[in-house]
């Protein structure tokens, strides 16, 4: 769940409020998702038109297929009779299953439920983070003469259900890595401090970064300067080595932020390039008093970073809104598609929009 900061103005620090509709908040949406996995773990190219089908209909359509007219629910039969045989039709996982495995709750795994059920850890966070990165890898980076036969075996081969029940954990595992590795570009940058994630569906993250956005470069440093206290306002005991470890980590985080800030200004030009402004501001205006804009202008930029390092490291491309709320950013990623990203500044928006239905009704 996202934490209440999105609705507590007063969390921007002391003695400064945020008000709800300055906010910088971000949608990340992966694009065509199912799709484009099967395009990663086959290793194809980004250009070859694909749908993914369940039972000879259409379950995702990836953008190049699109182009020929096809759209999910379509049959195996009409995509190649629009495509003329020129859309590749992978077929969603089939998990088989047996009347013994239904019966046994001990199936899990072993294709009872289809869902492959991992080891538990005790609180081992990094263990788990390691066990998921193998997972990831042992489906979508095989070497390249293993994918070119799976791509041979798979293409256009209808699957019945008879076979067995569709199963959506390479989907859950691919998402699971590309969030993971968001988390640890924004930790990277930001610090863990400066944040909030909420997971809005499979393909979709909400990003709250209202409390970098807003911070001075000077404060980002004080939390590196001044001992860790507790939320009654009391120190807290420097003896113990896990507050020793806060401190550390605190600091790093400092030291990265400091870092990031002092290539926004730079790089956050770079970053406008990809982005479509939805509203009269101009967000790469260096008017210091208009601290939306320049709010707004990093929220562009890390959106930016984020989509970069999920398609350099994994090859998934994603669409970014960037906003004052979770609605227009919604909207905003929806427009962005494919692979581009769109900031939209609610205030003005609204004022346009109200601006040009009072002189329609006067007229």
């Amino acid at each position: 769940m996202m934490s209440t900061f999105l609705y507590s103005p007063k969390q921007a620090g002391p003695g400064k409020e945020i008000s709800p509709h300055r906010r910088v908040v971000l949608l990340l949406d992966m694009d065509c998702f199912y799709a484009q996995c099967e395009t990663v773990r086959l290793g194809l190219d980004q250009t070859l038109p694909l749908a993914l089908v369940q039972w000879r209909s259409a379950l995702a359509v990836n953008y190049p297929a699109r182009k020929f007219g096809i759209k999910r629910g379509d049959s195996f039969e009409i995509i190649q009779e629009k495509s003329k045989g020129k859309v590749v039709a992978i077929h969603l996982p089939v998990t088989p299953v047996d009347d013994d495995d239904i019966a046994s709750p001990t199936a899990k795994g072993k294709g009872g439920s289809g869902v492959a059920t991992s080891p538990q850890r005790d609180g081992d966070d990094n263990g788990e983070v390691e066990s998921s990165e193998l997972a990831y890898n042992e489906e979508f980076n095989q070497p390249k003469d293993v994918r070119e036969e799976m791509y041979r075996l798979e293409k256009n081969k209808m699957r019945s259900p008879s076979e067995g029940k569709a199963c959506l954990d390479r989907y859950r595992l691919a998402s699971a890595r590309i969030f993971s590795l968001i988390d640890e570009t924004l930790a990277e940058n930001l610090g863990r401090k400066n944040y909030i994630l909420e997971r809005a569906s499979i393909d979709e993250l909400f990003i709250d970064v209202t409390k970098f956005c807003y911070q001075s470069e000077t404060e980002n440093g004080n939390d590196a300067d001044s001992k860790s206290k507790s939320t009654d306002g009391k120190a807290t005991n420097n003896d113990d080595d896990d507050d020793d470890d806060d401190d550390t980590n605190s600091g790093k985080d400092s030291d990265t932020t400091t870092r990031f800030r002092t290539c926004c200004d730079k790089d956050s030009l770079q970053s406008l390039k990809e982005t479509v402004i939805c509203h009269e501001s101009s967000l790469d205006a260096r008017d210091m008093k208009d601290e939306i804009g320049k709010a707004l202008r990093l929220g562009c930029h890390i959106a930016f970073i984020a989509r970069k390092a999920v398609f350099e490291k994994l090859g998934f491309t994603l669409s970014a809104g960037i906003s004052t709320n979770k609605l227009v950013s919604k909207l905003g990623a929806t427009y962005g598609k494919p692979n581009g990203q769109v900031s939209s500044n609610v205030c003005n928006l609204f004022s346009k929009a109200f601006t040009f239905y009072t002189h329609s009704a006067l007229t």
